[in-house]
This record gives C-alpha cells, structure tokens and sequence, in this order.
C-alpha cells in the first residue's frame, strides 16, 4: 500500500541517515520504527491487563511503606 505522510525534516534526516548506515531503504526503516512501536504498546496493553484487578495504591500509602521500611526518610 501506498501512503503519503508528513514528518519534520530533522527526522527524515534521521531516518535517512540510518537507512544508509544500516544498508536498507527508508521504507524499512520506517517500517520498521512502526513495528516495534505497535509491539512495545500492545506489550504495555498486555502488561496493563494482568495487573487490571490487582489493588490500587496511593502514592501517599507506597510512601509510607518504604518508610516503614527503613527505606525512605
């Protein structure tokens, strides 16, 4: 599929630059980028998932742990 998308040129750059050390062409790089974004967050989404019915914590009560603890002061 073709597609037309806008990005800054700084990043194009960026892009280009790493096609060419990497001996590959900007559409796999960019490809590529697009990969491993959508695999870290459906990592993230799974991860979200498993801890979805642990209990919530305050920020407060997790302070007051790690001083319990010995591990805050």
């Amino acid at each position: 599929m073709r597609t037309t998308v806008t990005i800054n040129d700084y990043l194009y750059s960026v892009v280009r630059l790493r096609a060419i050390e990497t001996g590959t062409t900007i559409k796999t790089v960019l490809e590529n980028a697009i990969k491993f974004q959508l695999l870290d967050d459906m990592t993230d989404l799974d991860d979200a998932k498993e801890r979805f019915d642990e209990p919530e914590q305050t920020l407060g009560s997790v302070r007051e742990a790690l001083k319990r603890q010995g591990l805050l002061s």
